[in-house]
């Protein structure tokens, strides 16, 4: 994290981290997957890029969970 601190500036990082807290975690995982390239499961509104138990898991995550 530090490279992007030191790229976007103290405030701009700052902004962009309390933005990305706010952001569901079935949104993130998506944007991440959408900026590798990965193909997109679905399609219409509300369609999510992932599987029912990747969406659990970006869930328990979010929670803080690993996978211990």
């Amino acid at each position: 994290m530090t490279g992007a601190r030191s790229r976007l500036g103290d405030r701009a990082f700052a902004a962009a981290v309390a933005d990305g807290g706010a952001t569901p975690p079935e949104e993130v995982a998506a944007t991440a997957l959408a900026s590798l390239g990965a193909p997109v499961r679905g399609q219409g509104r509300g369609a999510s890029p992932l599987t029912r138990r990747e969406r659990e898991v970006a869930a328990l995550v979010g929670q803080g969970l690993t996978d211990r």
